[in-house]
C-alpha cells in the first residue's frame, strides 16, 4: 500500500498528506498506556495510518487487545514475529524507539483526528484521480461511473464518520437507564440535568438536559450575564464538573470581577477602583477555591477570544470535552459569534441560523446542554404596556426559536420604570403589591420537551444576583403557564 502511495504522489507531484510524528506519538501510546488503548481501537483502522510498518504494528496491537494479551515493546514484538513482520517494522530496536514520547490519554482523541483527516484526504485524492482516469475512457458508462463515486465516497464516509443508530435493545436499555436514574435523583431531592440556580424552574425544565440547546434571551440591561454566572456557580457546586464559557462580550477579567462580586457580596466597582478590605485577599482565595473539584481541578474555564465563528468553538469544545470533560457550555452572546470563512453570506440572519444549527449539533455531539445567549429587538419595548417580550422578538434568526429546546425570557419592569416608564414601579406577584426593585420574572416561552411558563425570582441590582423567591416551588402548580401576573 505504501508504494502505491508514493506512486500517487510521484504522479501528482506532490507528496500525499501524512502525520508520520503523529503516527510514531500515537503508536508510543499504545505500547506503554493501556488507558489509551480503548479509545484509539474504537476510532482508527489499520489503513488510517500512512506508514506501512506503522499498519502493520496496529494490526498487531489490534490482535492482541481482542485476545487480552498484555501489550508492551517485548510482547509486541514476539506477536510481529509470529506474524513475520518484526523485522519489516524495523525490529524491537525500532519498537522501543516508538516508546521514548507518546500521546496520552488526553491528546489522544486529538491525535486519532488529525490522523483520520489525513486518510481522509488521501482517499479523496485516489477516488477521484481513478474516476478522473475512468471518465477519460470513451468506454465508461456515465451512470456506471456516477454510481461508483458514489459507491467510493458512501464507503469513505461510513469509515471516517461512523453512524450513531441504534436498534431496539440499545435503545431500549438507554431508555430504562436513564429514567431509573431520573427516578434516583427525585427521590434523593436532585434535578436529573444541569441545576439552573432557581429551584422552581428546575421544577419545570428537570435541570439542563443532555443534547439541549437552551436560549436565555432578553433586551440589554436585564440581566443575561448575571444568569450566566448563577448557572455556571451551580452547575460546578452540584456536579464539580468544569464549565466553558465562551465570553465574546465581556473579557475574561470583567466576568471574573462579576463572579467575585456575587460572592463576597460586594459591588464589582468598589474592588475595581481600589476600595477594598483588609481581609480581601482571604476572601478571593475562599472563593477561588469554590471553582476547584476537590481533587484540585479547576473547573471555570472562560475563553474570552472576540468574535469566534462557530467552527472555532465547536473544535475547541469538543477539545474541552476531552480533556475536561465539561458539564455546560454557555455562550455570552449569540449575535457576537463571528462569520466562518467558508460562509459566504451578506444576510446577518442567515448567518445566526448558522450559528444557532451549528450549537444545537454540537449540543447532540458531546451530549451535553449548551445555554446561549440571545438579545432581543426593539420591537419589544415599542409594543407598549407591559413590554413583555415574545418568541418574535428573537434578535435576526427565527433559527433560534426553530433550533432551541427551550427559550427563556428574562424580564425586569425595574428596567422599564428607569427609563421613564411609571407604571413600572410596582408589580403584583400572588396578589400582592410589591416594589419592582428586587423583582425578576423568567418567561418560559417554549419548553420542547415539558410545559412553559412564568417563574417569580428575585434580582439583587447591586451584586447583579438572580435569587429564588420566597415561595413554596414544591406545591406551586406550573404544570399550565400562569395569567399574566400584572
Amino acid at each position: 500500500m505504501e508504494k502505491q502511495q508514493n506512486i500517487t504522489s510521484l504522479e501528482c507531484g506532490k507528496l500525499l498528506p501524512q502525520a508520520i510524528d503523529i503516527e510514531t506519538l500515537l503508536l508510543g501510546g499504545l505500547i506503554i498506556d493501556k488507558d489509551v488503548i480503548g479509545i484509539v481501537i474504537e476510532i482508527l483502522q489499520p489503513e488510517v495510518f500512512y506508514k506501512d510498518a506503522h499498519q502493520k504494528i496496529y494490526k498487531a496491537i489490534e490482535i492482541m487487545y481482542s485476545q487480552n494479551i498484555t501489550i508492551d515493546f517485548l510482547t509486541l514484538a514476539e506477536q510481529l514475529k509470529k506474524s513475520g513482520d518484526l523485522e519489516i517494522v524495523g525490529g524491537v530496536f525500532y519498537l522501543t524507539q516508538l516508546t521514548e514520547i507518546s500521546s496520552t490519554p488526553h491528546t489522544v482523541q486529538q491525535h486519532c483526528l488529525i490522523l483520520k483527516e489525513k486518510y481522509f484526504l488521501r482517499e479523496l485524492i485516489r477516488l477521484n484521480s481513478e474516476i478522473l482516469t475512468d471518465a477519460y475512457d470513451d468506454m465508461t458508462d456515465v451512470f456506471d461511473l456516477i454510481g461508483k463515486y458514489h459507491d467510493n465516497m458512501s464507503k469513505l464516509l461510513h469509515v471516517n464518520f461512523p453512524t450513531k443508530e441504534k436498534a431496539t435493545t440499545e435503545l431500549f436499555k438507554e431508555f430504562t437507564e436513564r429514567t431509573e436514574k431520573a427516578a434516583k435523583n427525585k427521590a434523593e431531592g436532585k434535578v436529573i440535568g444541569v441545576p439552573s440556580s432557581l429551584k422552581a424552574l428546575d421544577h419545570i425544565t428537570g435541570g439542563w438536559q443532555p443534547s439541549d440547546l437552551i436560549v436565555i434571551a432578553a433586551r440589554p440591561g436585564m440581566g443575561k450575564t448575571a444568569f450566566l454566572k448563577a448557572c455556571t456557580k451551580e452547575a460546578i457546586k452540584q456536579l464539580q464538573k468544569p464549565v466553558l464559557i465562551f465570553s465574546l462580550e465581556m473579557s475574561s477579567f470583567q466576568l471574573t470581577a462579576r463572579i467575585v462580586s456575587e460572592e463576597i457580596n460586594m459591588p464589582a466597582q468598589d474592588f475595581l477602583k481600589g476600595n477594598i478590605p483588609a481581609n480581601f485577599k482571604d476572601e478571593i482565595d475562599s472563593v477561588k477555591s469554590n471553582y476547584y473539584s476537590k481533587n484540585g481541578k479547576e473547573l471555570l474555564i472562560i475563553d474570552d477570544t472576540p468574535a469566534l465563528t462557530i467552527s472555532q468553538m465547536t473544535h475547541r469544545a469538543k477539545k474541552m470535552k476531552v480533556d475536561n470533560d465539561i458539564c455546560l457550555i454557555i455562550i455570552d452572546y449569540i449575535q457576537l459569534a463571528g462569520q466562518d470563512k467558508n460562509v459566504h453570506s451578506n444576510n446577518r440572519e442567515q448567518d445566526i441560523s448558522a450559528i444557532s444549527r451549528g450549537l444545537k449539533s454540537l449540543a447532540k455531539e458531546l451530549e451535553i446542554p449548551i445555554i446561549a445567549l440571545s438579545q432581543l429587538n426593539r420591537e419589544v419595548e415599542k409594543r407598549g404596556g407591559k413590554m413583555k417580550p415574545k418568541l418574535s422578538d428573537l434578535r435576526e434568526s427565527g433559527a433560534i426559536e426553530q433550533d432551541a429546546d427551550i427559550v427563556i425570557f428574562l424580564y425586569r419592569p425595574r428596567y422599564y420604570y428607569d427609563l421613564g416608564h411609571e407604571n413600572m414601579r410596582t408589580v403584583k406577584v400572588n396578589g400582592i403589591e410589591i416594589d419592582s426593585e428586587r423583582y425578576a420574572q423568567l418567561i418560559i416561552a417554549k419548553n420542547r420537551n415539558g410545559a412553559t411558563g412564568r417563574v417569580h425570582s428575585k434580582f439583587i441590582n447591586y451584586l447583579t444576583k438572580f435569587e429564588d423567591w420566597d415561595e413554596d416551588f414544591e406545591t406551586a402548580d406550573y404544570s399550565q403557564p400562569k395569567e399574566p401576573l400584572f
